[in-house]
Protein backbone atom coordinates (compact mmCIF):
# COMPACT_ATOMS: atom_id res chain seq x y z
CA UNK A 1 0.00 0.00 0.00
CA UNK A 2 3.00 2.26 -0.86
CA UNK A 3 1.28 5.84 -1.28
CA UNK A 4 -1.25 5.68 0.49
CA UNK A 5 -2.25 7.03 3.76
CA UNK A 6 -1.57 4.13 6.68
CA UNK A 7 -2.87 6.16 9.57
CA UNK A 8 -4.73 9.40 9.90
CA UNK A 9 -1.72 11.39 10.53
CA UNK A 10 1.48 9.66 9.18
CA UNK A 11 2.98 11.16 5.95
CA UNK A 12 2.09 9.21 2.95
CA UNK A 13 4.85 6.81 1.95
CA UNK A 14 6.97 8.14 -0.67
CA UNK A 15 7.72 5.54 -3.51
CA UNK A 16 10.72 6.94 -5.33
CA UNK A 17 11.96 6.77 -1.56
CA UNK A 18 10.72 2.96 -0.92
CA UNK A 19 12.18 1.97 -4.33
CA UNK A 20 15.62 3.64 -3.68
CA UNK A 21 16.44 1.62 0.04
CA UNK A 22 14.54 -1.87 -1.78
CA UNK A 23 17.75 -1.56 -4.41
CA UNK A 24 19.99 -0.43 -1.45
CA UNK A 25 18.78 -3.63 0.15
CA UNK A 26 19.00 -5.80 -3.14
CA UNK A 27 22.37 -4.46 -3.74
CA UNK A 28 23.75 -5.10 0.05
CA UNK A 29 23.07 -8.85 -0.75
CA UNK A 30 24.25 -9.15 -4.08
CA UNK A 31 27.50 -7.94 -2.86
CA UNK A 32 27.49 -10.01 0.28
CA UNK A 33 26.92 -13.35 -1.96
CA UNK A 34 29.59 -12.37 -4.01
CA UNK A 35 32.32 -12.86 -0.72
CA UNK A 36 29.63 -15.98 0.70
CA UNK A 37 27.37 -17.91 -1.46
CA UNK A 38 24.43 -19.51 0.04
CA UNK A 39 25.44 -23.19 -1.18
CA UNK A 40 28.93 -24.12 -1.81
CA UNK A 41 30.26 -27.57 -2.73
CA UNK A 42 32.57 -28.85 0.48
CA UNK A 43 36.06 -28.06 0.31
CA UNK A 44 35.23 -24.60 -2.22
CA UNK A 45 38.12 -22.83 -2.45
CA UNK A 46 36.83 -19.07 -1.69
CA UNK A 47 39.94 -17.45 -2.99
CA UNK A 48 39.35 -18.77 -6.24
CA UNK A 49 35.37 -18.18 -5.47
CA UNK A 50 36.06 -14.37 -5.08
CA UNK A 51 38.69 -13.91 -8.02
CA UNK A 52 36.56 -15.79 -10.46
CA UNK A 53 33.76 -12.98 -9.56
CA UNK A 54 35.67 -9.95 -8.55
CA UNK A 55 34.45 -8.33 -11.68
CA UNK A 56 30.92 -8.79 -10.25
CA UNK A 57 32.14 -7.85 -6.58
CA UNK A 58 33.86 -4.79 -7.83
CA UNK A 59 31.23 -3.95 -10.16
CA UNK A 60 28.81 -3.49 -7.34
CA UNK A 61 31.10 -2.26 -5.43
CA UNK A 62 31.78 0.98 -7.60
CA UNK A 63 27.66 0.82 -7.83
CA UNK A 64 27.59 1.09 -4.43
CA UNK A 65 30.31 3.89 -4.20
CA UNK A 66 28.33 5.96 -6.85
CA UNK A 67 24.81 5.76 -4.84
CA UNK A 68 25.77 6.81 -1.71
CA UNK A 69 26.48 10.47 -3.30
CA UNK A 70 22.95 11.17 -4.00
CA UNK A 71 21.85 9.45 -0.61
CA UNK A 72 24.42 11.66 1.52
CA UNK A 73 23.03 14.73 -0.67
CA UNK A 74 19.69 14.57 -0.11
CA UNK A 75 20.41 13.99 3.81
CA UNK A 76 21.80 17.23 3.48
CA UNK A 77 19.25 19.13 1.85
CA UNK A 78 16.63 17.46 4.14
CA UNK A 79 19.04 18.89 6.75
CA UNK A 80 19.32 16.02 8.44
CA UNK A 81 23.16 15.18 8.41
CA UNK A 82 25.49 18.12 6.28
CA UNK A 83 28.17 16.59 4.21
CA UNK A 84 31.25 16.08 5.87
CA UNK A 85 34.30 18.10 4.59
CA UNK A 86 36.09 14.76 4.01
CA UNK A 87 33.37 13.24 2.25
CA UNK A 88 34.79 14.19 -1.27
CA UNK A 89 37.57 12.61 -0.38
CA UNK A 90 36.13 9.34 0.92
CA UNK A 91 34.53 9.02 -2.17
CA UNK A 92 36.92 9.55 -4.23
CA UNK A 93 39.08 6.70 -2.24
CA UNK A 94 36.84 4.34 -2.53
CA UNK A 95 35.93 5.07 -6.18
CA UNK A 96 39.83 4.51 -7.13
CA UNK A 97 39.72 1.51 -4.74
CA UNK A 98 36.89 -0.14 -6.48
CA UNK A 99 38.66 0.38 -10.38
CA UNK A 100 41.67 -0.72 -9.69
CA UNK A 101 39.95 -3.89 -7.99
CA UNK A 102 37.97 -4.04 -11.01
CA UNK A 103 40.71 -4.16 -13.74
CA UNK A 104 43.60 -6.02 -11.97
CA UNK A 105 43.58 -9.66 -10.80
CA UNK A 106 46.86 -9.46 -9.10
CA UNK A 107 46.36 -11.00 -5.80
CA UNK A 108 49.20 -8.46 -4.19
CA UNK A 109 47.42 -5.67 -5.53
CA UNK A 110 44.19 -6.89 -3.73
CA UNK A 111 45.79 -7.45 -0.25
CA UNK A 112 46.88 -3.72 -0.36
CA UNK A 113 43.71 -2.71 -1.67
CA UNK A 114 41.78 -4.37 1.27
CA UNK A 115 44.31 -2.12 3.60
CA UNK A 116 43.88 1.40 1.71
CA UNK A 117 39.99 0.33 1.87
CA UNK A 118 40.12 -0.07 5.72
CA UNK A 119 42.37 3.00 6.21
CA UNK A 120 40.03 5.39 3.99
CA UNK A 121 37.25 4.43 6.21
CA UNK A 122 39.02 4.29 9.60
CA UNK A 123 40.51 8.18 7.89
CA UNK A 124 37.26 9.25 7.58
CA UNK A 125 35.39 7.97 10.80
CA UNK A 126 38.49 9.48 12.75
CA UNK A 127 38.53 13.18 10.82
CA UNK A 128 35.02 13.28 10.86
CA UNK A 129 34.62 12.87 14.23
CA UNK A 130 37.56 15.28 15.52
CA UNK A 131 35.84 17.48 13.13
CA UNK A 132 32.25 17.53 15.08
CA UNK A 133 34.30 17.26 18.39
CA UNK A 134 35.93 20.81 18.07
CA UNK A 135 32.91 22.17 16.53
CA UNK A 136 30.80 21.66 19.35
CA UNK A 137 33.86 22.79 21.55
CA UNK A 138 34.26 26.36 19.54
Amino acid sequence: MVGHVLVEGTPRLDLRLVCFHLGLCGRNFMWAYMLYPAEFPAGVDFEAFFFDNRRWFFGIQVLTVLWDVPEVVQKAALHLRPVPAQYGYLITGLFLVSLVGLVTDRRRIHAVLCIAWLLLFLGYEFLTSVTRIVAQLT
